[in-house]
């Protein structure tokens, strides 16, 4: 039987090119379940990141520092992404990225329809986007989830 990671084994992650025929969406999906998490590189091209820093590069600059104090005065964000940035609609888009999200976010539910059982499938949907600009000065975070 396998022995689970201590608190402190450092997590270490699969890297895969995204130009390459053998990084498969099914590849991904494997590594992630198994590691929780990949590196693709090349998942986008330089000239697409370019775009997309000059897309939100005035939404940064004119971002009022955060009054709660969450966000260290460091960070700038923008948000509605895809209402601002073409070339972030190209990136949430992305093949590779869709079906892999597909295929964790994804459910599946039966219900009843008057005496008729039903199963529904739906698909994830980006309904937010954030981005963070993080300048000199700025603490580094650890690695961690959102969602704990």
């Amino acid at each position: 039987m396998a022995s689970l990671p201590s608190a402190t084994t450092k997590p270490t992650f699969a890297r895969f090119d995204a130009t390459k025929p053998s990084t498969t969406p099914q590849t991904l999906i494997e590594a992630i379940k198994r590691d929780g998490g990949v590196i693709v590189e090349n998942f986008i091209s330089q000239q697409l990141t370019e775009q997309i820093k000059a897309d939100l590069k005035p939404h940064f600059d004119t971002d009022t520092p955060d009054k709660s104090g969450f966000f260290p005065v460091t960070t700038q964000r923008a948000t509605g992404l895809f209402n601002i940035s073409d070339a972030c609609v190209e990136l949430g888009c992305n093949p590779l990225y869709i079906d892999v999200a597909n295929a964790f976010c994804s459910s599946t539910f039966t219900r009843w329809v008057r005496d008729e059982r039903v199963t529904t499938s739906a698909k994830p949907i980006i309904s937010s986007t954030v981005a963070f600009r993080v300048n000199p000065g700025g603490d580094q975070q650890v690695l961690h989830r959102d969602d704990e």
